[in-house]
């Protein structure tokens, strides 16, 4: 077995007797998944510390109240 492989150990039912059923598997791709979750936030953290998401908001929120001001008068 190499390192990094992850081991998934089950009992199952009883057999009688004192005799259970065991069932090992071995999945070394797991350690996979938990890499690309990682990569997804930190995507997701350096898309969302975005400058231009920051800026559009503060310039659009004068325009609007600007416009509301100017339906009013």
């Amino acid at each position: 077995m190499h390192r990094g492989a992850n081991i998934l150990v089950a009992l199952g039912e009883d057999l009688g007797a004192g005799r259970w059923s065991v069932r090992i598997q071995i999945r070394p791709l797991v350690s996979l998944i938990w890499l690309a979750a990682l990569i997804m936030a930190i995507g997701g953290a350096t898309a969302a510390s975005d400058r231009r998401y920051r800026t559009a908001k503060a310039v659009e929120a004068p325009a609007l109240g600007a416009a509301a001001g100017d339906r009013a008068a």
